[in-house]
Parts: structure tokens; sequence; C-alpha cells
């Protein structure tokens, strides 16, 4: 608990403002399920919000720690120190945009009751929030940079948002804009790229910090 306090409030210093986006994102997710989606018209719009507003932000904070690894010169003197805390810290930030997104969750189930909640979007949305921790990182290594790293996650969510998936892009639509039915076969695609695509990053980041 020291360690997590310790380092939060390092992530904090060291990012600075920046620091507080994911929860300012947060924040607008949560305004746009009090104010702006109707259970009545359309309720799926709550899970859209926090799909396209707050998961997206969930590559933030640790794309902003690990990019002090491309800082030249920088790299063989800091791995054996983010190797020891890369596990905490997806730890950490698990738990902490986890906590976050179930607290939106609360509010859409408040609003809506049990009924409007699905077994696939349950599933879907903590696979996307890992989805986005470990693109955000494998980018980062890719990219060597956070602004191009960031940009293109944005980018790539917020033209899914505004085509609702239909932008012709020859890119993974991961997305769900729609009450998922079980028995639709493109549904099935859908989850099960996200979990695979999402376990190869897993690999490929823990690779790329050295951890085997």
């Amino acid at each position: 608990m020291e360690n997590s306090k310790l380092l939060f409030a390092f992530d904090r210093k060291s990012m600075k403002g920046a620091f507080y986006v994911p929860f300012i994102m947060w924040a607008v997710a949560l305004l746009g399920i009090l104010f702006y989606a109707s259970i009545e018209e359309d309720y799926y719009t709550h899970f859209i919000i926090v799909q396209g507003i707050f998961l997206p932000f969930c590559s933030w904070h640790l794309v902003y720690r690990y990019s002090e690894l491309l800082e030249h010169g920088a790299e063989d003197t800091l791995f054996p120190y983010y190797r020891k805390w890369f596990l905490y810290d997806i730890a950490r930030y698990v738990i902490l945009y986890s906590l976050l997104m179930m607290s939106l969750l609360l509010l859409i189930f408040i609003k809506g009751g049990v009924a409007i909640f699905d077994y696939i979007t349950v599933a879907h949305l903590p696979i996307l929030l890992l989805f986005y921790m470990f693109a955000g990182l494998a980018l980062l290594f890719v990219m060597k940079s956070v602004e191009v790293t960031l940009a293109i996650i944005f980018i790539y969510t917020v033209i899914e948002v505004v085509t609702l998936g239909k932008s012709g892009m020859p890119w993974p639509h991961i997305i769900i804009f729609l009450p998922p039915l079980p028995e639709d076969p493109e549904m099935t695609k859908k989850f099960t790229f996200l979990f695979l695509i999402t376990i190869s990053m897993v690999m490929y980041v823990a690779k790329k910090v050295r951890m085997f």
C-alpha cells in the first residue's frame, strides 16, 4: 500500500498536469451518462460512452511512465528498475481504472437497472480496458514517441465513435455500438479478435521490458 502511494506520487510529480487527464475524461464520461444518454431512447449509448470516452485514456499513465525508457542513454540504466516494478505498475493501474470503470457501470445500473446489462458487454469492457493499456505501451515501444502513440490511439477512437464503427478503414473494429446478440457470428469474431490481440500485446510488451 505504501509502495502504491509512493509510485502514484512519483507519477503525479513527473507527469505534472498530464497526470489528471484520465480523471478528467472519467468525469466527462460520468456527466455524459448522467445528462446525455437516455435509457428510454437508446440505452446502449451509456456503454458507448464508457468505451469511447473513458477507456481510451486507460493507455495514458503507462505511456507517460514508460516513455522515460526512450530518453537517450537512459535505457540501460532504467530498464532494471522498470522491469522490477512492471507487474506492480500494471496491477495498480488495472485496479485504478477498473474502479473508475465500475463506478460508471454502477451509475448505469442505477439509471437503468440490471436488465440493460448483457454478459457480452460485461465481459468485453475489462478486455477493452486491458487492450488500451497494452496497446499504448506496444505503440510506444514501436513509435518511440508519446505524442505519436497517443495521437494514433485517439484518432482511431474518434473515427470509430463518430462513424459508429463503419468508417471502412482497414483496421479492427473493437468497440461495440449496438446491443450484442450472442448468436451473431460477427460479435463472436470481434470478441475473439480483441482477446487474442490483447494477449499478443501483453506478450510483446512483457518481452520489450525484458520480463523473459
